[in-house]
């Protein structure tokens, strides 16, 4: 494609009347007018090349995970039930109750 032809296309790619429609939308809607400037994929090799490609709606993002802290200023304040140490009821086959 020659530099003339590709600089068309991106100019109508690009303009109002196109800035927020899909490359296959604007395929359509010239072909349907009679204009035939180049195929979809062309059109997104063309975006790609030059910046325009990308996803336009703001995308959420997570927000960074923080590891809990457990900060104890006394005796007996953090209790946690993971803790090999942790004194409860034991387990196993010796703990059964008769």
């Amino acid at each position: 494609m020659e530099p003339q032809e590709q600089q068309a296309l991106l100019d109508t790619l690009n303009s109002e009347r196109f800035a927020d429609t899909a490359p296959a939308t604007v395929h359509a809607t010239l072909l349907d007018e009679g204009q035939y400037l180049g195929s979809v994929r062309t059109m997104y090799r063309l975006l790609a090349a030059n910046g325009g490609c990308r996803e336009r709606r703001n995308q959420p993002t997570h927000p960074a995970y923080t590891k809990p802290e457990l900060l104890a200023v006394a005796p007996n304040q953090v209790w946690s039930g993971t803790s090999p140490n942790s004194r409860g009821r034991p387990s196993g086959p010796a703990s059964t109750c008769t």
